[in-house]
Order: C-alpha cells, then sequence, then structure tokens
C-alpha cells in the first residue's frame, strides 16, 4: 500500500509540515511506504501538484488542512478523483475536524477527526484490509447511502514520546535547514519544534479549546532534547523555532529542558511563545540561559472588558506586569493584538493604543479577529446573523497590510482594516533595520535581484518598510 501526503502550500516561510511528518513518520514505521508532497514557495507558483501526486503511483492520499488551505486543495482535490477515482482521498488537521460534513459533500472519502497520528494508522491498516471503516475511531466518512457517519471518538495520545521523530527525510532538507526569518528580526539556520501539545487558555478567537479540550501534554525533556541535538548536530543549526501554543507554561518542564540544552552544549538561540499570567522571573532566567532570545506574548487588548470578552483570563495590570518584568532580562518581548471583537469601541481602541505605547514591546502585530471553524466567535458570529459560506470565502489572510475582516460589529469592514493598518503603521517593527544591514540577507538579495519578475514585482512597492519585508519574503523561498 501506498500512500502520498500532500502539504498544500499557502505560505512561503520555511517551516517545515511537522503534521504531516509526524503521520509519516508513524505510517512508516507501521511498514507503509510514504512520499510527501511539499514544492518550494518558489516553485509552487503553476505547480502541478496532480500530476506529481500521480507519479507517486497511490492508494491513498491525505491532506492535512488549515482553514486558509481548503480553497486551494479542493480543486487539487477534484482534478485528482477524475482521473483516479479509485484513489481514497483523506482530509485531517483542524479544518477537517470542524468542518467534515462540508468536506465530505466535496469529492473526499473520509475525514479524521482530532489528533492524527494513530487514527491515520488505524484507518491506513482498514483501508488495505477491506475492513469496515466503522470499527475506526476517530473518522467520518460517507456510508453506502451517502450519509455521513462518524465514528466513535479517539482519545488523546496518552504519552507523546511514543510518537516517533517526525519524517523530515521525506522533505527537502535543504530548503528548511537553511537561514531564515523564522525568529523575526534575525536571519539564521532555524528548524521547528513542538514539545508539548495543547493550551490551558479558552480564548474565544482559537480554535485550541475545542481541538485540545484545554489539556496540555508534554513530551518528556529527554526526547525533546534527543531530537534537538540530532537536528544541531545533522543540520548545523543556529537556533529553533518552539511551535508549542505555550512554551512558558510549566516551569519544571521549561527548567528541564533549559538545564538540558546547556548540559548538552546545545548551542542555539530560539523563541516561543508564552502567557503573561505564567511566565515568572525563574523561568525566563532558564530560558535566556539556554539561548532563548525572544517570547511572544497574546495581549490582544487594552480593555478589560475586552479582555473579558476574549476569555483572555488576564488583566491589564498582569500584561504590564508581564512586560515590566521580562525587560529585567536580555530577551526581546513580542506583543500581539486583536482588533474587531464583537461590541469594541473607539475607546477600547483606544485604551489598546495606550497600552502598546505603555508596555514599550520591541515589536508588535496587529491582527483582525477572524472567525475561523471551531473558535467560539464563530458561534457568536452565527447568532448575530453572519452566515458564512465556507466554499466562496477565501480561507487566506496575509500580512504587512493585506489582512482581510470577516466580523463586522460596531465597525465596518473597512474600518476595522483601517484601524489595524494604523496601530500596525504607529508600533511599526523597531528591528527592520536589523535585515537591511544583514550581511547575509544583503548577499541573498544581491542574487536575488537577478531572478526573473524581480524588479517588476520590486516596483510595486510604496515604502521603505514593505520593501524590506518584500526583501525578506522573496530570499525566504
Amino acid at each position: 500500500m501506498k500512500v502520498t501526503l500532500v502539504n498544500v502550500r499557502t505560505m512561503t516561510r520555511n517551516v517545515a509540515p511537522l503534521g504531516i511528518l509526524y503521520i509519516a513518520a508513524v505510517l512508516e514505521a507501521d511498514g507503509v511506504e510514504v512520499k510527501v508532497i511539499d514544492p518550494r514557495p518558489r516553485i509552487e507558483e503553476g505547480y502541478d501538484y496532480v500530476g506529481e501526486i500521480l507519479r507517486t503511483e497511490p492508494h491513498i492520499v491525505g491532506f492535512t488542512l488549515l482553514s486558509n488551505q481548503v480553497k486551494k486543495a479542493l480543486p487539487i482535490i477534484h482534478e485528482l478523483k477524475r482521473r483516479r477515482p479509485n484513489v481514497k482521498v483523506i482530509v485531517g488537521g483542524p479544518h477537517a475536524t470542524f468542518m467534515y460534513e462540508q468536506l465530505l459533500a466535496e469529492p473526499i472519502d473520509v475525514a479524521v477527526i482530532g489528533e492524527g497520528e494513530l487514527t491515520s494508522r488505524e484507518l491506513v491498516r482498514a483501508l488495505m484490509g477491506g475492513k469496515p471503516l466503522k470499527a475506526v475511531k476517530g473518522i467520518a466518512y460517507k456510508g453506502k447511502s451517502g450519509k455521513i457517519v462518524r465514528t466513535e471518538d479517539r482519545g488523546f495520545i496518552e504519552n507523546l514520546d511514543d510518537l516517533p521523530l517526525p519524517a523530515r527525510h521525506l522533505v527537502d532538507m535543504s530548503f528548511y535547514a537553511k537561514r531564515s526569518v523564522n525568529i523575526r528580526g534575525l536571519y539564521k539556520k532555524t528548524l521547528s519544534i513542538m514539545t508539548s501539545r495543547g493550551c490551558p487558555g479558552e480564548c474565544i478567537f482559537c480554535a485550541s479549546p475545542i481541538m485540545w479540550r484545554r489539556q496540555v501534554r508534554y513530551r518528556s525533556p529527554k526526547n525533546v532534547l534527543d531530537e534537538m541535538e540530532m537536528l544541531y548536530n545533522k543540520y548545523n543549526l543556529e537556533g529553533f523555532t518552539i511551535l508549542d501554543d505555550t512554551f512558558a507554561l510549566n516551569g519544571r518542564h521549561v527548567h528541564e529542558i533549559c538545564e538540558g540544552m546547556r548540559k548538552r552544549g546545545i548551542d542555539v538561540i530560539w523563541n516561543c511563545q508564552g502567557r503573561v499570567n505564567t511566565a515568572t522571573r525563574a523561568m525566563l532566567g532558564d530560558m535566556v540561559k539556554a539561548g532563548c532570545v525572544q517570547i511572544e506574548y497574546g495581549v490582544e487588548s487594552g480593555s478589560q472588558r475586552i479582555l473579558d470578552i476574549a476569555k483572555k483570563q488576564v488583566t491589564v495590570k498582569q500584561i504590564e506586569d508581564a512586560f515590566r518584568m521580562s525587560k529585567e532580562f536580555p530577551i526581546r518581548r513580542f506583543a500581539n493584538f486583536i482588533v474587531g471583537f464583537p461590541s469594541e469601541t473607539r475607546e477600547d481602541i483606544e485604551l489598546t493604543r495606550k497600552l502598546a505605547a505603555r508596555i514599550g514591546a520591541d515589536h508588535y502585530e496587529f491582527f483582525v479577529l477572524t472567525p475561523y471553524p471551531g473558535t467560539e466567535i464563530l458561534d457568536i458570529a452565527i447568532k448575530n446573523g453572519y452566515r458564512p459560506q465556507y466554499q466562496n470565502i477565501l480561507w487566506e489572510h496575509g500580512h504587512r497590510g493585506k489582512a482581510q475582516a470577516y466580523w463586522e460589529s460596531e465597525f465596518s469592514r473597512e474600518q476595522i482594516i483601517r484601524i489595524r493598518d494604523e496601530l500596525q503603521s504607529q508600533f511599526r517593527s523597531k528591528f527592520v533595520l536589523r535585515y537591511a544591514t544583514n550581511p547575509y540577507v544583503i548577499a541573498d538579495f544581491l542574487g536575488e535581484m537577478l531572478e526573473p519578475g524581480f524588479y517588476a514585482d520590486a516596483m510595486k512597492i510604496r515604502s521603505g518598510e514593505d520593501f524590506v519585508y518584500f526583501v525578506v519574503d522573496r530570499i525566504s523561498r
């Protein structure tokens, strides 16, 4: 049995698709022949996904879908099924978990719901052996009558150490391990890694509370350190990006990983995310000693009323205290905000503006609230008369002035975008010049100038900051 897994690329950042690679590793360990379709961004435009899939001669094709990949993936799936009707198409990931009914209206055979590794293994075994799918936990599929059948939910993987390491050998690691801007503001050879799954928060704009049921499961520090050490030595890395929803959460877990990095001589820089109400001085001290150079906090708003509506479970004072405490360490502080919450007023926006000025972050990002599938805000939106047509919505969100608004409350969509852009402009990155003066960036940029289409694209840029980001985007491909 041959299985082909597809990464439908919607971004240019060179972050390896760990979800697909974990599933690939589990299937390989079960004796399945696995291929991964993962085009580089530079060749992705006009890429013949279906042709490349068919060249692997698969029996099963799997797609892991975030919401921003659906619009691009569906035409590929339609064409694949037109040309090879007998190929089984499986979809998984967050969008499939919450929107399996809509997806199964398409030429898709099975949707994997929730955590995918063990379910995928059991599903492939069933398909290989011609066994009934109803015995496979954690899936939905179309029965003989065309009616959708959802099987019993599958529990979470109890011990994440039981999973094999991601099958990185199935993708082009020369792309993923090259210098990049994955640690924002820097240009280093980094790879991404996951040390835990889940988050205790219940934020209304995040799918994690439903996807992971507010449970946090950890890989053991030894398991994490073994992977870090292997990647560090094999790819001569300069850094790691820790992809956990919230790494700075469990002091003991953080301490043991940081202490292990020092003892093993894993001499890298790295970044992570944290919550303002869980980071401590002891934790930040451990992180800095182990090479952490930046932490991202989800601030969201300067209005306590909006923070409560968002179910952030934090106070404005805790936000201020966390940034004040973090300034005691040589670590860059990132503040992420969201605008466009239901009932948000100009007074609330002004409170956000004032808080952003007070905390003195090293970098700010302002996002537009988006009712993604699996989030409580989507339910709120629907109750208030918003009826999303998923097959017509482009679930793609740009950046650097390309954000979109799908929620309309006190402000029109145009006003929300304008507010976001004004805030982003006022608190723009303080380290854009880090890119412009980095010798490695300059060297790669000079080579990029020789590439076709560079000058035509460059002429569309309207500001110096946008030009720097344009350069960074080009050299990251």
